[in-house]
């Protein structure tokens, strides 16, 4: 059985808080400036690919079946063509060890992915005009490191919690 949350909870994209959004454009920057722009973008998109795969893999598979309802009358005129205009989507086909399965290989695999690809532009600058030593290119990857474990942390333990539900 699925759980859908009935009340609204306000999300990071939603946040209107000065001082949380100038934090994190503090700390955005603060690890570019340390680890590398380039560095940091090759490590950060896999994450946010990952992210995305993770929150809306149940979007795409509950909501994705109103496809039926679309097919069947694909100029929405009223039609009925194919007997699928009243399908009701429903999620009692999906047990929630998979989707969370499904969330963690993405979220797991978007951070391995992103470690990798920080971690080979940071390396690709070693021995070009201006290069780093390879000591100082890890030194400089401690920060993006740091920030790519809390953040495996934090969203592993934000898709675990729709697992434990509390009895009261």
């Amino acid at each position: 059985m699925l759980v859908i949350p009935t009340e609204h909870v306000e999300s990071v994209n939603e946040t209107s808080d000065p001082q949380f959004l100038g934090g994190l454009l503090v700390a955005a920057r603060a690890v570019a400036r340390l680890g590398g722009v380039a560095a940091t973008v090759a490590g950060l998109v896999p994450i946010a690919v990952g992210y995305l795969l993770a929150h809306y893999f149940t979007y795409l598979v509950i909501d994705g079946q109103r496809i039926v309802i679309a097919v069947s009358d694909p100029l929405q005129q009223g039609k009925n063509y194919l007997g699928t205009a009243f399908f009701q989507p429903s999620s009692a086909w999906l047990p929630p060890g998979l989707v969370w399965t499904v969330q963690l290989a993405a979220v797991v695999g978007g951070h391995m992915l992103g470690a990798w690809a920080g971690h080979v532009v940071a390396a690709g600058h070693v021995g070009g005009i201006g290069a780093f030593a390879a000591r100082e290119i890890r030194i400089r990857q401690v920060p993006l490191a740091v920030v790519m474990v809390g953040l495996t942390t934090l969203t592993l333990w934000s898709l675990g919690q729709a697992l434990f539900i509390p009895t009261s």
